[in-house]
């Protein structure tokens, strides 16, 4: 698990570079060309690189994290192509406009958050690129979510456990004892290791939480 932990991040910090070693005309240049194309890969390849390079977790940042990020990226690019968003150019009150029209189809406050994330994440990489000093989303907010985050957690109930383990094969059995009782991430659960385990004292560390 650790190995394919490392290897996964070599990947991530590989891609990174393609855009990090290029001298910085180089970098505007291609970043110009896929804000013109609206290339959503181009565009994605030079966000992911900014959030490994700049971004707080560095190649620690989640596959989740990176793929609902990639989601918020290719969501705003649907958009812009639609409504003939120029993305050198956008202004705040296209991103207000865009983020509303985001909740007016639905999705939770949460979700919206977790994608403004992303639209804020993509200009910032192009920031950081000199393609473009617009900044859309810098001021944009979602609405508030008046739902405590307590009160939205809904946990299966003793029953219900049981019935899932009655159908599971061992190592889903010891994934959703280690989620259930444990209280661990799905993520931290599948990051656990055996030194991480002392079972005569009945402990078990875990050293690859949310946010490392």
């Amino acid at each position: 698990m650790g190995l394919g932990l490392d290897l996964y991040r070599a990947e991530v910090f590989d891609r990174a570079r393609t855009w990090a070693d290029l001298n910085p005309e180089e970098r505007r240049r291609r970043g110009v060309q896929a804000c013109r194309d609206q290339d959503a890969e181009a565009l994605w390849s030079l966000t992911e690189a900014y959030l490994t390079l700049h971004g707080a977790s560095g190649t620690a940042t989640s596959p989740r994290t990176l793929k609902a990020y990639r989601w918020a990226v290719d969501k705003f690019l649907d958009y812009a192509g639609n409504q003939a968003v120029n993305l050198l150019r956008a202004t705040s009150g296209e991103g207000v406009r865009f983020v509303r029209s985001v909740e007016a189809r639905g999705l939770s406050a949460s979700s919206t958050r977790v994608q403004l994330a992303g639209f804020r994440l993509l200009y910032s990489a192009l920031r950081w690129a000199e393609v473009t000093q617009a900044a859309p989303f810098v001021d944009v907010k979602s609405v508030r979510d008046k739902t405590a985050a307590w009160g939205k957690r809904t946990p299966y109930t003793h029953a219900e456990v049981q019935t899932l383990l009655e159908v599971a094969n061992p190592r889903m059995c010891a994934l959703l004892l280690l989620c259930a009782h444990g209280g661990l991430r799905v993520s931290e659960a599948l990051e656990l290791r055996w030194d991480d385990v002392d079972l005569a004292a009945h402990e078990l560390t875990v050293l690859h939480g949310k946010g490392g």
